[in-house]
C-alpha cells in the first residue's frame, strides 16, 4: 500500500508542476470509459505490488501480462495491434479483500501528452476477514508517443450498518 500512496503523491506533484509551467489544458479531448477497451479487470487477480504501466510493444506486453496475471501464467496475452494501440495497466497491490476496486476511467489527450485517469475505491467501517485482494484494470487505448501521466482519484464508501 505504501507504493500506491507514493505513486499517488508523485502523480499529484507532477500534475501540479504541469499546471505551474503553464501547460494549456483547454481543448483537451477526453475519451470516455465506454470507448476504452477493457482487456482484463479483477478485484482479486492482479499483481502483488501497486503498478501504473503503459505497454507499447508485443515483447513488453507478453512480460507484463505474465507478471500481472500471476494466477494464469500459462495463458497467452490477448492480441493487441501496437501500431494503433497501447495497453494501460493499473494495479492496486495487495489490500484487505473487503471493498477495494480499481478502474481506468478515461484518457485525455493534450498538446504535451496524455492523462490517464485512474479511480480507486475502498470501504471503511467494514469487518475485514483474513483474505486479501489484488485489484487490477487493464485497458487498450489509442497509441501515443507523447508522455503519459496518471491522474489518481480515490473514493471511500462507508459500509452499511
Amino acid at each position: 500500500m505504501n507504493s500506491f500512496i507514493g505513486i499517488s503523491i508523485i502523480t499529484l506533484w507532477v500534475g501540479a508542476c504541469a499546471h505551474a509551467t503553464g501547460h494549456n489544458e483547454s481543448g483537451r479531448a477526453r475519451m470516455p470509459a465506454d470507448t476504452l477497451v477493457r482487456i482484463f479487470h479483477s478485484a482479486f487477480e492482479g499483481p502483488p505490488e501497486a503498478v501504473r504501466q503503459v505497454v507499447r510493444d508485443t515483447v513488453e506486453w507478453r512480460r507484463a501480462w505474465s507478471e500481472t496475471r500471476r494466477a494464469a501464467t500459462d495463458s497467452a496475452p490477448p492480441p493487441v495491434d501496437f501500431s494503433k494501440h497501447m495497453v494501460v495497466i493499473a494495479g492496486m497491490g495487495v489490500v484487505p479483500a473487503t471493498g477495494y476496486e480499481l478502474f481506468v476511467d478515461s484518457v485525455t489527450s493534450l498538446e504535451w501528452g496524455t492523462l490517464i485517469f485512474v479511480r480507486s475505491t475502498s470501504t471503511t467501517g467494514c469487518s475485514e476477514g483474513a483474505m486479501t485482494a489484488e485489484p487490477v484494470d487493464i485497458v487498450r487505448v489509442p497509441k501515443t508517443t507523447l508522455p503519459v501521466q496518471f491522474v489518481e482519484s480515490t473514493e471511500v464508501h462507508r459500509c452499511p450498518e
